[in-house]
């Protein structure tokens, strides 16, 4: 994935304008709608989105998957406050699916990779090493640390600040931080393989 090539609006709008949704049902005392319309934002986005461009990948798949589990979850418990809690429950979730799937030998965000910009950008050489499974065993790992960060901040916001302060928290650790891990998982591992594969000096 070129950062050009990174969706900004769709994240944008699948991250920040939920949370103000939801802030705005609260200041109208409208929790439970507030709280339905966020978490179907995002699914309206994806669905607005593939309807436009008929562009579907591995990052929307993992958002509409969180998006459709938060909204299921917000209807059936009849219980707002869920829009507060699933950025830490999913968060922890992910962030252990992440670890696991390095644990198993296949890290996830190598597929996200190989699906994005398709296997044979990858050279042969490259991934016929063992280089190639490690640079993204430890992109797979940091994000999954990171998710886990998340979740932990957001938790200790939620027990021990304020509402506004929590809100702000999970703007702040959504678009910015996804943002931040896609522009790591395309910088790093190409910057590691060519520090292994770069020729020799001439002696």
């Amino acid at each position: 994935m070129q950062p050009h090539s990174i969706p900004y609006l769709r994240i944008f709008l699948g991250t920040v304008v939920p949370v103000l949704l939801y802030a705005v049902g609260g200041w109208y005392g409208l929790m439970m709608p507030g709280a339905i319309l966020a978490s179907a934002w995002s699914l309206l986005v994806l669905a607005f989105v593939y309807w436009r461009l008929r562009v579907w990948d591995s990052f929307s798949t993992v958002g509409a998957i969180y998006g459709a589990a938060e909204l299921v979850t917000v209807i059936f418990t009849v219980n707002p406050d869920w829009y507060l809690y699933s950025p830490i429950v999913f968060g922890g979730c992910f962030g252990l699916f992440f670890l696991f799937s390095v644990a198993v030998r296949r890290p996830i965000l190598r597929y996200f990779a190989e699906q994005a910009v398709g296997v044979e950008a990858f050279p042969e050489e490259i991934r016929a090493s063992r280089h190639y499974m490690a640079a993204w065993d430890r992109t797979t790992c940091l994000w999954g640390l990171a998710y886990l960060l998340k979740a932990g901040v957001l938790g200790a916001l939620l027990a021990y600040s304020s509402m506004d302060n929590f809100l702000i928290g999970r703007v702040g650790l959504g678009f910015p931080v996804v943002v931040g891990l896609i522009f790591f998982s395309y910088w790093y591992p190409r910057h590691y393989w060519e520090s292994v594969f770069a020729p020799a000096p001439a002696e």
